[in-house]
């Protein structure tokens, strides 16, 4: 027998190489009372997307499903203790390597929040700051809408309404077809608004004409990883630049803007 067609050495395997991918947690000094949260989530949040769509990739490739349906998910999580914050990346697959045992059907959302709670310490907080979803595309089995970009299934939005899950209604969403081509943002808000009531008003979706240099490991640093040393070299390209640029007015500035008018609408009230 393989050692994969075994189910529990299939879920091992495939977390020891998503943990590969995650980030120590790294804390912040400790902060006066009076000084503001330093780090806003809103920035936080926007700042995160690039880091989380191509975490989000690279765990889809490590995802295993009996009918090769994948899904990569990746999360910046921050812990909170008093005024002491930590910031990690975290990222999850879907295991299903075997068709009918429902005992091993992993979601990689699940991934993600099995994650923070391990990781978070007794006296701490977890609160997931951006989630970035990559999968294939399939009409969604609870709520039927047919999608863009995959958005978390019926069972990971119930999760979500937990008081007690880290994903809250700060929490920025992204989801993105494989390709990196078709990229929707979103909070719970407009997450409930679809699959409830068909209402796709708190979805912002942004098609791309070909896939962005910006959301691909380039180059250097796939041959610095296996001489060991990852450096990035002195200059973008001018189509990475051409890129970024089609990147931050077609999404970052849109979602930017309605975040903050968000926040001053909560802040008058």
């Amino acid at each position: 027998m393989n050692y994969l067609d075994n189910p529990g050495n299939n879920v091992v395997l495939r977390d020891m190489q998503l943990r590969k991918l995650d980030t120590y947690k790294v804390y912040l000094p400790m902060f006066r009372p009076n000084l503001p949260e330093p780090s806003d989530r809103v920035v936080a949040s926007i700042n995160a997307i690039i880091p989380t769509l191509i975490g989000a990739s690279r765990a889809r490739e490590i995802a295993g499903s009996h009918r090769n349906f994948r899904v990569g998910a990746a999360a910046l999580v921050q812990y909170q203790q008093g005024h002491v914050f930590a910031h990690q990346f975290v990222h999850g697959a879907n295991i299903k390597p075997v068709q009918g045992l429902e005992e091993i059907n992993i979601h990689a959302e699940h991934s993600i929040l099995s994650k923070c709670e391990v990781e978070r310490e007794p006296s701490e907080t977890a609160s997931i700051i951006t989630l970035a979803v990559v999968g294939d595309i399939q009409p969604d089995q609870q709520s039927g809408q047919a999608t863009t970009t995959l958005h978390p299934c019926g069972v990971c939005r119930e999760q979500f309404e937990d008081p007690a899950c880290p994903v809250d209604e700060e929490t920025l969403i992204v989801t993105a077809n494989p390709e990196l081509t078709t990229i929707e943002a979103f909070c719970l808000d407009g997450l409930r608004r679809l699959h409830q009531s068909n209402d796709p008003s708190g979805i912002l979706t942004v098609q791309f004409d070909h896939p962005l240099r910006i959301l691909e490991l380039p180059d250097w640093y796939m041959e610095g990883q296996q001489r060991g040393v990852v450096a990035p070299p002195f200059n973008d390209t001018p189509e990475e630049i051409a890129d970024e640029k089609e990147f931050n007015i077609r999404l970052i500035l849109p979602l930017l803007t309605s975040r903050l008018e968000i926040l001053n609408e909560r802040a008058t009230i």
